[in-house]
């Protein structure tokens, strides 16, 4: 992040909600907020037994009916919203407010990543996107649950398992391996820095009694200690290169290894559920028993200038260079039949390597996770735009290669399967006019 852009960067809190405030005897409802999604379309609060829909100024409370009435997760799923409960994952579409059952199984967590995919923890762990899902094999054993989830910049999906400790999941050998390095127990929430470190946060039982607090796993396999004043539940990165730890009832704030408590003005000590979710816009929201707060990074003033470079920092897990970001557009093309199969990922295997990664590398990861799992169509979208972007900086005749390169591979990944009895053209009418679509957007006329 250039250095003038951190100079205007003015975190700040704002409260949104203020729970002690409001006349809840017409709904019959407790006040306390479980959980926050900020939606295209609303900001969706979860309370007890009740969904509150902020929708242009106005907030509309829905009873939940008795299968989700015990939801304790949300979240944003594509148009809908997902609730965890312990009978298993719900959706809810905001217009025709109907639910319907996704899983069975009980949901102990729940989040979305970068490319909108949704990642649904239990007892075992699911990623479940357009048209179709993801079960990641089970290592762990069968009593224990997925307590919190990261993508980390190395390719990796890193898994907090209940009693087991810190798991790692590579998807270019597709097997689960356990960092012994880290205590099995008390772990409660992780993510991975910039230069590959893993921050691991603890609860109040921590490494030691008495002794709560975080550990550093560095790349090189040590473990660094720092001490908290109380264990902690949930620990987020924020786009001005903090670190954020929720611990208890209050939020601590971590820049330059020193960490200082932050003021957020929904803090009162109230008993009940606190959580911290990501919003649009590089925002964070804090919801608790006594109201709803919302953090960002810089002033309101701010946002329109920013809006570019918070989009890609939540979008983007890792540096692409140009030859990647070609990839990573090109293999769009494999899911537009809703499935991405053997013959066309060997294609992208064979891509990969001839742009000199193994496929143990962090970029060779990111492709092959979104060859396994569907990122969204705005993802798609926001890749587009950043190869085109890329485009227009370069010079007419290396911009033509690149664009001649994107083209070649997806056509490339498309032709790799289909026909019939290997005869006839093997690539589709969809995929065809996907090519088209995608010479169109690259185009520099």
């Amino acid at each position: 992040m250039p250095r003038n852009t951190v100079q205007r960067l003015r975190p700040q809190w704002t409260l949104v909600e203020d729970t002690a405030s409001l006349d809840w005897t017409s709904t019959g409802s407790t006040r306390s907020i479980i959980d926050v999604c900020e939606h295209e379309q609303a900001l969706v609060l979860l309370r007890h037994g009740l969904l509150s829909i902020v929708r242009d100024g106005e907030t509309r409370h829905l009873s939940l009916p008795s299968m989700v009435s015990g939801a304790t997760l949300l979240c944003r799923y594509g148009s809908a919203i997902a609730l965890g409960t312990p009978q298993g994952l719900f959706s809810f579409e905001l217009g025709s407010e109907r639910f319907e059952q996704l899983d069975e199984q009980p949901v102990t967590f729940l989040d979305t990543d970068y490319a909108d995919r949704l990642w649904l923890g239990g007892h075992r762990l699911s990623c479940l996107f357009e048209g179709g899902r993801l079960d990641l094999p089970r290592e762990f054993s069968q009593d224990a649950f997925v307590r919190a989830l990261s993508l980390g910049n190395d390719g990796c999906v890193y898994a907090v398992v209940e009693d087991e400790g810190v798991w790692r999941y590579t998807i270019d050998n597709e097997q689960w391996s356990r960092i012994e390095a880290l205590p099995s127990t008390a772990c409660r929430a992780l993510v991975q820095l910039s230069d590959g470190t893993l921050a691991v946060l603890f609860d109040a039982t921590g490494r030691a009694v008495g002794q709560p607090g975080l550990s550093y796993y560095l790349p090189n396999g040590r473990v660094e200690d720092v001490h908290l004043l109380e264990g902690g539940t949930q620990l987020m990165g924020t786009f001005d290169k903090r670190m954020l730890a929720l611990c208890g009832d209050r939020i601590w704030g971590l820049k330059q290894r020193q960490w200082t408590p932050e003021a957020t003005p929904n803090e009162r000590g109230g008993r009940g559920v606190y959580r911290l979710r990501r919003g649009r816009g590089a925002k964070l929201w804090f919801s608790s028993p006594t109201g709803l707060s919302c953090y960002s990074p810089f002033a309101s003033e701010h946002a329109q200038a920013f809006a570019q470079e918070a989009e890609r920092w939540q979008r983007l897990p890792m540096h692409l260079a140009e030859q990647d970001l070609v990839v990573a557009v090109a293999l769009g093309v494999g899911w537009v039949d809703n499935r991405f199969d053997r013959k066309e990922r060997s294609e992208l295997f064979r891509h990969i390597e001839n742009l000199g990664h193994r496929l143990d590398a962090p970029v060779a990861r990111f492709l092959l996770l979104c060859a396994a799992a569907r990122p969204s169509q705005s993802f798609e979208t926001f890749l587009r735009i950043q190869l085109r972007a890329v485009l227009t900086e370069l010079d007419l005749e290396r911009a033509q290669a690149l664009q001649a390169v994107t083209l070649d591979i997806a056509t490339a990944i498309a032709d790799a399967s289909g026909g019939f009895l290997g005869l006839g053209s093997r690539i589709s009418q969809v995929e065809r006019a996907y090519l088209q679509q995608l010479q169109s957007e690259l185009s520099l006329g």
